[in-house]
């Protein structure tokens, strides 16, 4: 009786410790498949961080030549401007100029002895 009663046991221990193999491979396997997809994320993770400093560099070296065009534009603008003020200032001085009563003979036909010639 306690022959059988001791082999009870031992087939129920047994059983026990095949249950226990089983979990430890399926929680090993886990553990290997959380730590791969770990790896993978860290792996993707760095060429991001790659990328992301690609892009920020890229992005100063844009924002670098958008203030040059910018001050390229500002200095064109202010030189237009300014050649709009010259030639503002040139319109009116032809303008007075051709209102003079001398110049409006000439513009209207006036004989060459109006001019004293």
């Amino acid at each position: 009786e306690q022959l059988d009663a001791k082999d009870a046991r031992i087939a129920e221990l047994a059983d026990w410790t095949e249950e226990l193999d089983k979990a430890k491979t399926y929680l090993t396997e886990q553990l290997d498949a959380k730590d791969a997809r770990i790896s993978e994320l860290e792996g993707r993770t760095a060429e991001l961080d790659k990328a992301k400093a690609y892009l920020e560099g890229q992005l100063a070296v844009r924002d670098a030549d958008i203030a040059a065009l910018r001050e390229k534009c500002g200095t064109q603008s202010e030189q237009l401007s300014s050649r709009e003020e010259e030639n503002a200032a040139l319109r009116l001085a032809l303008k007075k100029e051709i209102e003079k009563p001398w110049h409006q003979k000439l513009l209207h036909g006036s004989s060459a002895s109006d001019h004293g010639l």
